[in-house]
């Protein structure tokens, strides 16, 4: 029974996870790639702060930096991603416990008065899930680093897209400020040519 007890110990600590093991890697590549910060809404007091925060920046004229900063922020569809990653941690600190052994309880009432009564208690335990479970931590350790790489890429997306969008923008606002010039000039040449006429 001693020597069982190191190997439930060390069984134990490789099914603990720390909660935000994958989601500070994928933030600190979002913010090191991007120079933004980024958030997982996990129905916390913190996500007040963060929808304040998205208000702040909407309250201002919106930049390339702002822009991307909100759709980091508060973009749906990479919220359901997040939850994705915590789907694939959940599996991983699965992957690394054993599963319950299965009590087996059985009576034997005696034949004859002269027999006795007969009880029998097996605890059974699936020694093959010992042999497979590095395998299986192995496995569910490669999807849980899939999953933040998909993330983090699912982010840049997000601020690819967000930038393309702010570029266009910025290209049409030049162009119909390019034009309202050309019609303010036109319509001052025009103004000239009426006084020169009449002149």
């Amino acid at each position: 029974m001693k020597r069982l007890a190191p190997l439930a110990l060390a069984l134990t600590a490789c099914a603990s996870v720390p909660k935000s093991a994958g989601y500070d890697r994928v933030a600190h590549l979002v913010e090191e790639r991007t120079g933004e910060k980024t958030i997982w809404e996990r129905g916390t007091p913190e996500d007040a702060e963060v929808s304040r925060r998205v208000d702040e920046l909407l309250s201002h004229d919106l930049t390339e930096r702002s822009a991307v900063q909100i759709a980091l922020l508060n973009n749906p569809h990479l919220q359901a991603t997040y939850e994705d990653l915590g789907v694939a941690q959940a599996d991983l600190i699965q992957a690394g416990m054993l599963k319950n052994p299965t009590l087996d309880l059985s009576f034997r009432f005696p034949e004859t008065a002269t027999a006795i009564f007969n009880t029998n208690v097996e605890v059974v335990m699936e020694f093959l899930n010992l042999f497979f479970l590095p395998l299986r931590k192995k496995l569910a350790d490669e999807q849980f680093e899939a999953a933040q790489l998909r993330l983090a890429n699912e982010a840049f997306q997000v601020t690819g897209e967000v930038r393309r969008q702010i570029y266009s923008l910025q290209a049409a606002q030049q162009l119909v400020e390019l034009r309202r010039k050309i019609v303010q000039a036109a319509a001052v040449s025009a103004e000239l040519a009426e006084r020169q006429r009449k002149a």
